[in-house]
């Protein structure tokens, strides 16, 4: 089986590693071709590049600052990941086919870019939700309920979550909200 799996953040080898590093190199040397495409901070890396890593092909897509900036910044990459993404994996996996596309949210803004590579490569989608965003970003006072920035989110969120084929979400609570919701 041929998995795209689409990430936010996917460290270097040499710079850490996280649960979904772990997932991929577990799906790795499960015999699965892998290949992870991320988008990559612009204070991080000039330009896109494809290479092995930890195994796999890793597409790291610079698309801007997304960590550790302002809301404002952040907003602004958020918006111009799927765009720069869908270039990026036309550009350097256009001739690949896949049986799997893995993805993660938030952010929520990738639902176009999903739904895209799945008419692209014929294939499902599997969605791990990590947060439930809008609604954790009104909890923190961040937007306002049926604001107009929550209102375009919650949107995208749905989208997504239509979108997924299947969806894995990382706590119960999680799972119940979304049935709930």
């Amino acid at each position: 089986m041929k998995i795209l799996y689409i990430a936010t953040s996917f460290p270097e080898p040499n710079k850490g590693a996280t649960i979904y590093t772990d997932l991929a190199e577990a799906l790795n040397e499960a015999g699965y071709k892998l290949t992870v495409v991320v988008s990559e901070q612009a204070r991080n890396k000039r330009n896109t590049e494809i290479k092995k890593e930890r195994g796999f092909d890793v597409l790291r897509i610079v698309t801007g600052n997304y960590y550790d900036v302002g809301y404002i910044e952040k907003g602004i990459t958020t918006l111009k990941i799927p765009v720069l993404m869908r270039r990026g994996i036309t550009k350097y996996l256009g001739d690949r086919t896949f049986d799997l596309i893995l993805f993660e949210a938030p952010p929520v803004t990738n639902a176009d870019l999903v739904v895209w590579a799945k008419k692209k490569f014929k294939c499902h989608s599997y969605l791990m939700l990590k947060d439930i965003f809008p609604q954790n970003a009104v909890d923190l006072g961040l937007i306002k309920q049926n604001g107009l920035l929550f209102r375009y989110f919650k949107a995208k969120e749905k989208k997504l979550l239509q979108t997924a084929d299947y969806i894995g979400c990382m706590s119960l609570a999680n799972k119940n909200y979304i049935i709930e919701h």
